[in-house]
């Protein structure tokens, strides 16, 4: 066997299996549970609504990466009362994109939704805070500074004919 293929196969090896030991360290010490407070200090800070996740957070790595939720609910707009409630959802990754700093996702399942969606008279719905991209401003800007210059308009008076 030429001594160049034999050291590559070895080097190809060695990389495989360095990183199916990396994902093993990952997967036995990484604690995704433990999370849990700040991913819903956040989601308290940035939607005004409040997350409970009662079931665990598992993260798959096969055969792609993903993760899958127990028992989850989310409050309506600056209030307790339930908004949605989910039994259980996951999510899964492809593999090959992420490589690239591309984010696709494979696959999401949900089980056991329950939601209350209100329209309210001006068009709106309690689902508008959730899905607007854009943060609104909760204080409209000031004025300026600068005095701005008032035109007088002068009533011009009829010619009199003589």
């Amino acid at each position: 066997m030429n001594k160049y293929l034999k050291y590559g196969l070895w080097s190809v090896g060695a990389v495989v299996t360095l990183l199916v030991a990396v994902l093993a360290y990952i997967a036995l010490t990484f604690d995704p549970n433990s999370y849990k407070p700040q991913i819903i200090q956040a989601v308290k800070d940035s939607k005004q609504r409040t997350l409970r996740l009662d079931g665990d957070i598992k993260l798959r790595f096969f055969p792609s990466i993903g993760a899958s939720l127990g028992k989850v609910s989310l409050s309506e707009f600056q209030s307790e009362q339930e908004f949605v409630a989910v039994e259980s959802a996951s999510v899964s990754l492809k593999l090959l994109p992420l490589l690239y700093k591309q984010v696709v996702v494979d696959e999401v399942a949900v089980s056991g939704v329950k939601a209350q969606l209100v329209k309210y008279r001006n068009g709106k719905t309690n689902l508008d805070d959730l899905l607007n991209t854009e943060a609104a401003p909760a204080v409209p800007p000031p004025a300026a500074a600068t005095p701005t210059r008032r035109r007088r308009h002068r009533q011009r008076q009829p010619q009199r004919q003589k």
